[in-house]
């Protein structure tokens, strides 16, 4: 642990008197704002379904596109648990917000209408991420759906050609 000592750092960079012994850690964790797993789960499980989504729909992956659509295809079921998991956590968000102590008057101090403001706005960055996993999930399925069509398709016209 790093100690401030007065005997160590010029006068001017010393903090008040009350801090001197005191560790000093510049980039910890607890200064910055965390989210709980389950939002960072569904987070990672979006942003695998928005890079899929961009794989797929790129131009000019024609030879990875088999095996792009052999593993989303068989990752299309297990993603099929972001909705029930989405659904349980909207209820979360909206057993918060009913439960939430109100601080619209003025009889709230300033730290808890910060704290109000705060828990508002981590509420609806949750809803946006729900939606967003909901949205992105509905999207990888229905361009999965067509790609494989889209494959079916000229594989049936190579055998018509091929025949004639």
């Amino acid at each position: 642990m790093i100690y401030f000592s007065s005997s160590l750092i010029p006068s001017l960079l010393v903090p008040q008197s009350n801090y001197l012994h005191q560790p000093f850690f510049p980039f910890s964790h607890t200064n910055q704002p965390t989210m709980a797993l389950e939002w960072v789960v569904l987070c990672y499980t979006a942003a695998a379904e928005a890079i899929m989504i961009l794989l797929l729909t790129l131009p000019g992956l024609h030879s990875l596109r088999k095996g792009l659509i052999a593993v989303t295809t068989s990752l299309l079921k297990p993603f099929l648990s972001v909705i029930p998991f989405c659904l349980f956590l909207l209820a979360d968000i909206y057993w918060k917000y009913e439960t939430r102590p109100s601080c619209h008057t003025h009889d709230c101090s300033p730290s808890e209408h910060l704290r109000h403001q705060k828990s508002i706005m981590k509420s609806q960055r949750n809803a946006l991420l729900i939606a967003s996993a909901l949205v992105f999930y509905w999207i990888l399925y229905s361009v999965t759906k067509l790609v494989v069509r889209v494959e079916e398709l000229t594989q049936r016209i190579q055998k018509l050609k091929n025949k004639e």
